[in-house]
């Protein structure tokens, strides 16, 4: 619970994570009266607002602020290529793992669905929660999607672990690939000169 409140305080998206902790309780079994249930949450509140706490002193202002936010996620900026309902998909979470990461990450979901366990509807709770508060509007960037790409890392791991021992290092160095390529790439990009810098070598010139 203190962990969902000063979650939430950096990124309010996080408070989309509250339902999974009521799955949580109710798949172990427990009442929605227990005080266990209403403990978490009284201490997600309270972590929130000790790290936050200008959303009560300030609330007229704050409230407007996020509002403005909420507007401006669901209009976007109308340079959508891509449905935001997919865009995590097609692009987040392919780009984090890979062509061969996002078809295991479908074949994990298949083996998690057809041999569920409590722990697993856990991971698929927080998937779905999170997935839902980051596609909704218009405005996608791949940044919102970094705790999703977390939960898909989980998922993988989970599907690995059921896998007979020689396959499951067949599958690591197969995920590896696409990640560790792109990785590179990315540093031999970084390590040129400034393209900005390079323009203007080419007017001189």
């Amino acid at each position: 619970g203190v962990l969902l409140g000063l979650a939430t305080s950096c990124k309010y998206p996080a408070a989309a994570l509250a339902p999974v902790f009521l799955v949580a309780h109710i798949l172990a079994g427990r009442q929605l009266f227990d005080h266990r249930l209403w403990f978490i949450a009284g201490a997600a509140l309270l972590s929130f607002m000790m790290s936050s706490p200008y959303v009560l002193l300030d609330y007229s202002l704050s409230s407007k602020h996020v509002l403005e936010q909420v507007q401006h996620v669901g209009d976007g900026r109308g340079d959508a290529e891509i449905p935001s309902a997919l865009f995590h998909i097609w692009v987040s979470l392919r780009y984090s793992s890979g062509w061969i990461g996002l078809i295991a990450t479908v074949a994990c979901l298949v083996l998690l669905l057809r041999h569920p366990s409590p722990v697993s509807w856990v991971l698929l709770a927080a998937l779905l929660c999170y997935y839902a508060v980051t596609s909704w509007g218009q405005l996608t960037f791949v940044r919102y999607a970094l705790p999703l790409i977390a939960l898909q890392s989980i998922l993988l791991g989970m599907g690995w672990g059921k896998l007979a021992v020689r396959w499951r290092y067949v599958l690591w160095a197969l995920l590896l690939v696409e990640p560790v390529y792109g990785s590179m790439r990315l540093a031999h990009i970084q390590g040129q000169k400034d393209i900005r810098i390079q323009e203007i070598g080419r007017a001189h010139v």
